[in-house]
This record gives C-alpha cells, structure tokens and sequence, in this order.
C-alpha cells in the first residue's frame, strides 16, 4: 500500500540538522534574490536496513547527470542549490575521473592535451566565479529519508523567490524504502536469523505535491530512466499528465550518457495555452544535425563516445534555458498585444 504524503513523512527519520540546512537555503536565497535559483538534486538515495547502519540498499548512480548539469547552469549565470548524496560527484569536482585520457607525458612532465585544457580552464573560471559570487549551496544526504526531507523544505522555500525557480530532480531516488517502525536499531545478526526477508514499501511520488502545493510557480525537470525504449515515450507523457509539470528528460540505461530526449508538457514552459501540439519532443544527443517531424519539434544531437571532453548536459541545460526564455518573450509580446487592443 502507498502510503500519503503526511502518512509517508512520519514514518520515514528526519535528519537531525534539518532545520539548520533551513536557514541555510533561506540566507542564500536571501543573498541571490534577483537571480534565477535552480534546485539541482543528484546521486542515489540509500535504504538502511539498520538504524545504526552497518547494510543499505543502494543504486549505481554517482550523480554524474546532476553535477555535470549544476556546472552548466553556473555557467549560464544562474545560482544554484545542489541537493546531493554525500560523495558523489559535485560541481567542478568531478573530471579528475575522466581526464587521466587527457594526459600525457612529456619530457618526464605531467601535460594536458589541448581539448582538456581548455575544459579545465573554463571550469577553474567558472568555479572561481561562483566562489566569488557565492551563487552555489551545497547540501548532501545519504538515505532516502534525508533526501525526501530536504526536499520538501527546500522547495517550500523556493516558493517565495520573485524571479521564477527550476527544480531539477535528477538524483536517482529509491521507489522501495522500510519504515522507521521496522527498522532493526542494530547490526542484523547472520547467525541468528537464517535467510533474510526485507519487506519493502513503495515511495509515494511526491511530485505532485511539489508541482502544486509545495513551489507551484516552479518550472520543474524529471528524469525518467528505463531499460525498455518500447515504454519510454508512453511513461514520459503519462508522468506530465499525473503530475502536471513542464518537462521531462528520459534516457535509456545504455545510452544515457550520449542521447537523452526532453519532452515538453502541454501547458509548455511557462504553464500557458497556446498553439503547440499536446508534446513536443527535443532528442538531444551532442552537436546539431538538426531533423523535423511533423508539428513536432525535434532537435537531435550526437556527441562520439569516445569524447571524455564534451558533455550531454551542456546540451540539455541550454535547450531547458533556451526553450524557457523563449516562451517568456511569447508571453510578453501576447501581454503587449492584449493591452494594445484594450487600448491600454
């Protein structure tokens, strides 16, 4: 059985410092109100089994989707909150893993090829920047408990920002996850209990409550991750119907680090009626090639995946930006135009 939303809450352990982070999220919003905030959630959320945890279920996500994404967003000026499991990777912390095929030695020196160096220029200035400007929060989480608390408090406090929020929830959360009643407090024992059952209920989706009630003016980004492209498509356009949202990233396992495809609502970006069809669709896979279908709008992309260097979330983050302030400039010219006719 689902449990609902208030049901769920009290039965899941709130982090001790969930106040604290609090304050922390209302000062940097206090600190970047005229710009445009974007909450960046990132990594997997674990499921103990024990309440002083020695075994947790776990996911393979190391939040290389959210950071790479944050650093984008950063680097179109934006502020961001970075909601993400304790050592995954983080904003301007994460190409070490990459870069050892950027390397070379020379003349018994450490040196970088040309495409690595100019990535690493452009992320030290970037990073340099943020620091100076302080336009990053950082906020980590490790059970799926944290991360539900978290980002309920966090987006009820989005709601009061001026200039409209994004909510990107790209952390891989757990849909499974035992309640705090039925959590052993220590280390299960082997020796004493033969084969062991986990009986695990399901997470209720909370992004209704987030869409509507928590940052309803919110432009608000879910990942859909599948092994089966035959359900992808119909699973996307059903979560924006349940849930009323504007976009919706999804990716297949196996290639979700070179293609990715963003669905749009109906209600497009800003959450306004207008001539587009009930979805259009954008595949974005790396550099332009450029295709059409139909009414549909479809841009795809290809990036090589031998390229360490590039990244599909450049890609991604500039086409929700792009796609945003276009609509923006729809509204304004259809306000003008309406309060032209009024005669206003």
């Amino acid at each position: 059985m689902v449990l609902n939303t208030p049901e769920f809450f009290e039965s899941i352990k709130q982090p001790e410092d969930l106040e604290d982070v609090g304050r922390s999220v209302q000062n940097f919003i206090n600190k970047n109100s005229t710009k445009r905030i974007v909450f960046v959630t990132s990594g997997g959320t674990t499921v103990p089994l024990e309440q002083n945890t020695v075994r947790f279920l776990d996911n393979f996500s190391e939040g290389s989707r959210g950071a790479t994404s944050a650093e984008e967003f950063l680097a179109h000026g934006t502020s961001v909150i970075f909601l993400y499991r304790k050592n995954s990777l983080r904003p301007f912390r994460r190409i070490g893993r990459s870069a050892i095929d950027g390397l070379e030695i020379k003349n018994n020196k450490v040196v970088c090829n040309s495409a690595l160096e100019s990535q690493l220029k452009a992320d030290l200035e970037t990073a340099s920047r943020v620091n100076d400007e302080g336009t990053l929060l950082e906020v980590p989480f490790t059970t799926v408990d944290d991360y539900m608390f978290y980002l309920r408090k966090i987006a009820i406090l989005l709601s009061t920002v001026s200039v409209t929020p994004f909510i990107y929830l790209a952390a891989a959360v757990s849909d499974f996850y035992i309640p705090q009643s039925r959590v052993s407090e220590h280390k299960i024992q082997s020796r004493d209990i033969g084969n062991l059952v986990i009986e695990l209920d399901p997470v209720p989706k909370l992004v209704f409550d987030l869409v509507n009630q928590w940052t309803p003016k919110a432009v608000v980004i879910t990942f859909k991750l599948e092994t089966d492209a035959s359900i992808l498509t119909k699973k996307a356009h059903d979560a924006l119907a349940k849930y009323g949202h504007q976009m919706v990233v999804g990716n297949l396992l196996q290639t979700r680090k070179y293609e990715v495809i963003l669905w749009y609502s109906h209600r497009n970006v800003l959450g306004i009626e207008d001539e587009m069809e009930f979805y259009n669709e954008n595949v974005v896979k790396g550099a332009s090639i450029g295709a059409s279908k139909q009414s549909d709008v479809i841009d795809e992309f290809k990036i090589s995946k031998t390229d360490r260097i590039k990244n599909i979330e450049s890609l991604l983050v500039s086409t929700i930006l792009k796609e945003y302030e276009t609509q923006s400039q729809r509204l304004l010219r259809s306000q003008f135009k309406n309060r032209g006719a009024a005669g206003i």
